[in-house]
C-alpha cells in the first residue's frame, strides 16, 4: 500500500492493550508474557526493514519496562517513548518522545500530540550496500542561513555525484526538521532508487528581533 508513498521516518508499530480486551486477558491468564509481544514487534520491524524501511515501536513508558523486553528492542529497532511529562525518568533508550497530548499549533483545532526527535549530525548507515549511499555524494544547500518572517523554511537541496546532478524524488527524498521557527533546522536526505542510506545538512534560521 504504501510502495508509491514518499516515506521519510521509520514505519511504526504502536502496539497498545485494550484493557478488558483479548490481549489484556491473555496476558492476565499468562498466554502472552513480554517475550511474546517483543518478538511480535519485531516481526513487524524485520518485515519492513525487509522492504528497505527503517522500524520503529511505539509504547508508553509502562509499556516499555512492563511489557517489552527493551535490552533487545534497543539492539534491533528505534524506540519512540511516550511519557507526558516535562522531564521524563525512563532509563532506556529512545529515538523519539511524545512527552504531551495537549499541544497547540496555529491552523489546527484542538490539542495535538507534541515529540521530540533526537538527531545527531553524523549520517546514517546506507540500508542496501549494493547501492550508492547518498552521504558519499557532494551535497549543500542553496542557502544556510535565514531570517525567520513567521514560515517554514525549506532551502533547496543540492546534489551532486561525481559531478553529475541528482534529481530530488528520483534519486533522493528531503525532509526537514525543526524549520518552523528560529533555530537550528535539519534537512535529512534518503537516498531511493540507485542510491540509499542517509545525510543531514544543518542550517540556521536567525530571529527577527
Amino acid at each position: 500500500l504504501i510502495k508509491d508513498e514518499k516515506i521519510t521516518m521509520p514505519l511504526t508499530i504502536d502496539y497498545e492493550i485494550y484493557e478488558g480486551g483479548r490481549l489484556d486477558m491473555s496476558i492476565k491468564e499468562n498466554l502472552i508474557d513480554k517475550n511474546d509481544i517483543t518478538d511480535i514487534c519485531l516481526a513487524f520491524c524485520e518485515r519492513v526493514e525487509s522492504k528497505g524501511y527503517e522500524s520503529m515501536v511505539y509504547g508508553n513508558r509502562n509499556f516499555l519496562t512492563t511489557l517489552q523486553d527493551t535490552d533487545r528492542l534497543e539492539n534491533n529497532t528505534n524506540i519512540w517513548m511516550a511519557n507526558y511529562t516535562n522531564e521524563t525518568n525512563y532509563g532506556g533508550e529512545y529515538s523519539l518522545w511524545q512527552y504531551t497530548a495537549q499541544g497547540l499549533i496555529s491552523g489546527i483545532d484542538g490539542n495535538i500530540d507534541r515529540n521530540f526527535w533526537y538527531i545527531t549530525d553524523v549520517t546514517f548507515e546506507p540500508l542496501d550496500s549494493t547501492k550508492i549511499d547518498i552521504s558519499s555524494c557532494k551535497l549543500r544547500l542553496n542557502d544556510d542561513s535565514f531570517l525567520y518572517l513567521g514560515r517554514i523554511i525549506s532551502p533547496e537541496v543540492i546534489c551532486l555525484d561525481n559531478g553529475n546532478l541528482l534529481i530530488e524524488n528520483r534519486d533522493y527524498y528531503v525532509s526537514y526538521v525543526n524549520n518552523s521557527n528560529s533555530g537550528i533546522a535539519h534537512a535529512i536526505i534518503q537516498g531511493i532508487g540507485d542510491y540509499s542510506g542517509k545525510a543531514i545538512l544543518s542550517y540556521k534560521i536567525n530571529s527577527l528581533f
